[in-house]
């Protein structure tokens, strides 16, 4: 399905001629889209092992 899109796509002159802004525009896009999910993993898994580290430190009291 991807090798379909990429030849209907790459068949399309006025995208393949306006290739140079898009490109631009894309790599911003994908790279605000990593940055971005990085960002939102890291806060995640800070907010996770906060979590378990109560946890333990409760388990551990009650010992």
């Amino acid at each position: 399905m991807l090798f379909a899109m990429g030849a209907q796509l790459g068949a399309n002159d006025k995208l393949v001629s306006d290739l140079s802004r898009l490109g631009w525009q894309a790599m911003v896009l994908a790279f605000g889209s990593i940055l971005g999910s990085l960002m939102l993993v890291r806060l995640a898994e800070n907010y996770i092992n906060k979590q378990l580290e109560g946890n333990r430190n409760k388990t551990t009291q009650n010992l």
